[in-house]
C-alpha cells in the first residue's frame, strides 16, 4: 500500500485541540498516520494555524507550525494551482477551494488517501480517506 497520505487541516486541528470534536478518533489513527510519509499544503498549513491560534493561543499554534515543517512534506501552490483546481470545485461544488486545490495536489503527486474528517471527499473518484481506526487501510 502507498506509504505517502495526505493531511487535511481537520486532522492538524483535532490532534492539538483537545476538546474538538474529533480529537480522540484523532488520537486513535496518530500511530498509524505517524508511519507514514505525511504530505499537505500551505492552504492547510494557513487554515490549521489560524484555528489552532483561535481556538486556544498563539503558543498551540507556533507549536504546530514547528511540528508540520518537521514532520511534513509542504507542496507549493500557485496560480496555475488555483485556476486547475477551479475545475475540481465545478466539478463537486460541495467541496471548498482549499479542498479542491488538495485533490489537484493528490492527483499530481499520485497520492490517493487522505487523513480527514471531511466526508465531502467520499465523493471524491480516486481518493481513499481514514478518519477512524475502522478506516484504515491495511
Amino acid at each position: 500500500m502507498n506509504k505517502k497520505v495526505f493531511i487535511d487541516a481537520n486532522y492538524i486541528i483535532s490532534l492539538i485541540v483537545n476538546n474538538d470534536k474529533w480529537h480522540k478518533a484523532a488520537t486513535e489513527i496518530f500511530d498509524y498516520v505517524d508511519k507514514k510519509e505525511k504530505i499537505t499544503c500551505m492552504s492547510v498549513i494557513n487554515e490549521s494555524i489560524t484555528l489552532i491560534n483561535k481556538k486556544i493561543g498563539l503558543n498551540a499554534s507556533a507549536k504546530a507550525y514547528e511540528i508540520i515543517l518537521d514532520n511534513f512534506i509542504i507542496l507549493e501552490e500557485n496560480i496555475d494551482l488555483y485556476t486547475e483546481s477551479m475545475n475540481i470545485l465545478i466539478k463537486y461544488h460541495k467541496l471548498s477551494l482549499t479542498d479542491s486545490i488538495i485533490v489537484e495536489l493528490m492527483k499530481k503527486n499520485d497520492i490517493i488517501e487522505i487523513i480527514s474528517f471531511d466526508s465531502d471527499f467520499d465523493k471524491v473518484d480516486g481518493i481513499i480517506r481514514t478518519h477512524n481506526k475502522n478506516s484504515i487501510l491495511e
